[in-house]
């Protein structure tokens, strides 16, 4: 949705672009910088009409769910507050890492992407929404202190456009093509060799214990949703956002309600020196 929105926007079909953005926006509630990006591009651009175009396209998506979340939970904000605190404390002493992480891995999973910097400075004249969106995506997950590679994917298709006009700007010469594809079939075998070496590595009692499911009528008490590739039975998940001894009973207590359980302890890890969680 994202890339159509930007897609639209760059047709001059502002409403629709404003539309889809707000689309974009309830699927992953990050992409809201989509719409932003937009109403910045009109700002530069002096094309004010466009801007409000795109703010009442976006609004039509967003009110009648705005109006659901109050029905359903009695506040309009509800999922964007519980989502905020999901990413701001749910195992944050797991997935917090460097301001550079995503800069590191775009580059360690595909070298091309280092061309995203001069695609910066070239797109910037013609396409000011694609460098925006980019850049405010960019700078949101960087800032966060929850991060995951998994979260590229919301910006990754943004930052590879960019590598394209960076890489257009080039005059190539045989020699920088044949390192340039010298250097993609070196990355590329790395990320086989990893791949082929993860596949390898999995355990056989693991795998054996993923059989077992496959027979259960359920329902199944599960700590990680990836067991859905493994059973048809029903599913009741036991994990939690966060948690901790406040948690823990709960979660017993569901745990003992259910005939076959699913239980990974990685998937509920205590927090580093919370004696009264691993006491629970």
């Amino acid at each position: 949705f994202g890339l159509l929105a930007l897609f639209l926007f760059v047709r001059r079909r502002p409403f629709l672009a404003g539309l889809v953005g707000g689309i974009a926006f309830l699927t992953k509630f990050p992409m809201a910088l989509v719409i932003v990006a937009f109403g910045l591009a009109c700002l530069f651009e002096r094309r004010w009409r466009d801007g409000v175009l795109v703010g009442l396209g976006a609004v039509i998506p967003l009110i009648p769910y705005l109006v659901f979340n109050h029905v359903l939970y009695g506040d309009a904000f509800e999922p964007f507050i519980v989502g905020n605190q999901v990413i701001a404390q749910a195992g944050i002493w797991l997935y917090k890492r460097p301001f550079w992480f995503y800069a590191f891995e775009l580059v360690k999973q595909n070298i091309f992407t280092l061309f995203a910097i001069p695609g910066v400075i070239l797109a910037w004249r013609k396409d000011k929404a694609l460098v925006l969106i980019s850049l405010l995506l960019v700078a949101y997950f960087t800032i966060i202190p929850h991060k995951e590679v998994r979260f590229v994917t919301l910006f990754l298709s943004f930052v590879l456009l960019l590598a394209v006009r960076g890489l257009s700007a080039f005059r190539w010469k045989r020699w920088m093509v044949c390192s340039m594809v010298f250097l993609f079939v070196v990355q590329a075998s790395f990320s086989f060799a990893y791949w082929w070496q993860y596949e390898s590595a999995q355990d056989a009692v693991l795998d054996e214990y993923h059989r077992s499911l496959e027979n259960v009528s359920g329902p199944v008490g599960v700590t990680n949703p990836s067991f859905v590739f493994y059973t048809d039975a029903r599913l009741d998940p036991l994990y939690y956002p966060v948690f901790d001894a406040e948690s823990a009973p709960a979660f017993l207590r569901r745990a003992s309600s259910h005939e076959v359980l699913a239980v990974s302890a990685c998937d509920i890890p205590c927090a580093p020196g919370d004696v009264a969680c691993e006491r629970e």
